[in-house]
């Protein structure tokens, strides 16, 4: 090989190896963009974590509070039955005590 080929031949390889050095350069901005979205990631299951946890509590409170809600609306309804099945008992009792109030 002749000089020039030699010279011609290290040219190459030093433009190659500037081009290997910022493709390099690139891979690593993105290899830090990626570690970076990673931890975010991480730190978003974390927090959706806390998030389902702290859902879970609240339905059970929820469903407390709604089953307290069903039972007072049963001794409400008890108590309004109640109410109109002795009126219903004391007017016929009146009645039938009255002599039959002119049946």
């Amino acid at each position: 090989m002749d000089e020039i080929a030699i010279e011609h031949r290290l040219s190459d390889m030093e433009a190659r190896a500037k081009s290997n050095t910022r493709r390099i350069d690139s891979l690593e901005r993105i290899t830090d963009e990626i570690h970076s979205l990673a931890e975010s990631v991480a730190q978003l299951v974390v927090e959706l974590k806390h998030t389902n946890e702290t859902l879970a509590d609240h339905e059970g409170r929820l469903s407390s509070m709604e089953n307290e809600a069903r039972e007072r609306l049963s001794h409400v309804w008890k108590a309004v039955v109640t109410g109109i099945v002795s009126a219903l008992a004391g007017a016929a009792a009146g009645i039938l005590i009255s002599g039959g109030g002119g049946f």
